[in-house]
């Protein structure tokens, strides 16, 4: 998958994830993170897919792999206060 075709699957699962179509943003988030498992943003938004529908341990995993990749973005930390708080 080149660079643009990631960008558009990134947009795509994006639109997805906002009109709640969670399985079919997941599916394209986890097509992300097959090409690239480095990818923060994917592993961020997909662990926020896992906290809304309860699956806590998957969401733990995929945040912490965001922090690791990218500990200085502020929005990921965030995420992981809110998951560890119970939020």
């Amino acid at each position: 998958m080149s660079k643009f075709l990631v960008r558009q699957a990134f947009a795509e699962a994006m639109d997805l994830h906002k009109q709640n179509r969670f399985e079919e943003a997941k599916e394209l988030y986890n097509k992300i993170l097959t090409v690239d498992d480095s990818e923060p943003n994917a592993h961020h938004l997909i662990s926020l897919i896992f906290m809304a529908e309860g699956d806590f341990e998957s969401a733990k995993m995929h945040i912490e792999k965001a922090i690791n990749k990218a500990p200085e973005q502020a929005v990921l930390l965030y995420s992981s206060l809110l998951f560890f708080r119970g939020a």
